[in-house]
């Protein structure tokens, strides 16, 4: 008994999709599960203090040939001072019918990417159309692909402004940003300058955390109304890049019930009934409430779903197929 497995590294999957293709496919994910047609099962969190971290495995099954797998992601936010991911991650893709592996990719890439185009889903849908300003908080790969993403839904994006602890590894992302997206006006700001993040806030049409702060980045209260927020840095309950106040004047939208129960809803006085959840809105099984004196801003809170990853893998590995793309392994 063989077991062909097809092998693909972070650099060939980053190859073989697009930002554009993945916006796509996240939303037709999203709207799977609105349908109920995506059977995603309560993730496996495993908590490593000794390493400051965890590691979570993230099963999914989309019917109708959407993909079968299992995604194994680690959050280890001391990568970093080696030069090493700081949420490296792995998927494994099952067939449908014999239950055999059909292909393991590096899937670091792919996690930054379907995140971001699970905000730039939400932001097509309840975002300004005509946004001009998104300000940034984080540098790391999620602050990038986000950009990239946003500006594939919001063309109308001519400034950036990227917010971190570090101005120099904000400035670095600038750079790489500039050699591509050169029509933007980059800017990159230290998070502890609070006037010019206040004056940033202030212009901003979307704003975006993607750190891994406990504590809030932001004074609510500099949002301008009509402002979407896509928070996706904290992911337990002891994590919160959002202050009360934004929670509050917020519109919540959430990937999935497992957001819930995040730090930042933890501060805030919010009752169960006005979470909606994404995939209700791509199906049109609910609606966004219309904007009110103390609900003027809206809010994305994702911490991730295994229906995006292997909605995302399985296009990859498609593409992968038919290109004769990776190495072929008998198991």
């Amino acid at each position: 008994f063989s077991m062909p497995v097809r092998i693909l590294s972070g650099e060939q999957v980053a190859q073989l999709v697009s930002y554009p293709e993945l916006i796509v496919t996240n939303r037709a994910a999203f709207a799977s599960l609105g349908r109920g047609d995506a059977v995603v099962p309560e993730r496996i969190v495993v908590s490593l203090p000794p390493h400051d971290g965890a590691t979570l495995f993230k099963p999914a099954w989309i019917t109708g040939g959407g993909g079968l797998g299992l995604k194994v992601v680690g959050v280890r936010p001391r990568n970093a001072s080696s030069g090493l991911p700081t949420v490296p991650a792995t998927i494994l893709l099952q067939h449908e019918e014999t239950g055999a592996c059909v292909c393991l990719m590096e899937a670091t890439f792919l996690t930054a990417a379907r995140t971001a185009a699970g905000s730039a889903v939400a932001t097509q849908l309840v975002g300004k159309s005509d946004a001009k300003t998104l300000v940034v908080f984080g540098a790391g790969m999620q602050a990038e692909a986000h950009v990239r993403a946003l500006c594939c839904v919001c063309p109308s994006i001519e400034t950036v402004h990227i917010v971190n602890r570090t101005q120099q590894r904000a400035a670095e992302l600038v750079q790489t940003l500039q050699s591509d997206l050169a029509r933007l006006k980059l800017s990159s700001l230290a998070l502890d300058h609070k006037e010019d993040i206040q004056r940033v806030l202030g212009q901003a049409d979307v704003v975006v955390t993607a750190t891994n702060s406990a504590q809030p980045l932001f004074d609510g209260n500099w949002l301008s109304p009509g402002c979407h927020v896509c928070a996706v840095g904290s992911y337990t309950p002891d994590m919160h890049e959002l202050d009360a106040v934004t929670v509050q004047r917020s519109r919540v939208i959430i990937d999935t019930a497992a957001a819930k129960a995040v730090g930042d809803f933890q501060v805030a006085d919010i009752q169960p009934n006005e979470f909606l959840n994404l995939g209700d809105l791509v199906a049109n099984t609910a609606q966004l409430p219309p904007p009110a004196d103390k609900k003027n801003i809206t809010l994305f809170k994702s911490v991730g779903t295994a229906v995006q990853d292997i909605a995302s893998a399985w296009k990859v590995y498609e593409r992968a197929q038919a290109a004769g793309v990776g190495t072929l392994v008998d198991l």
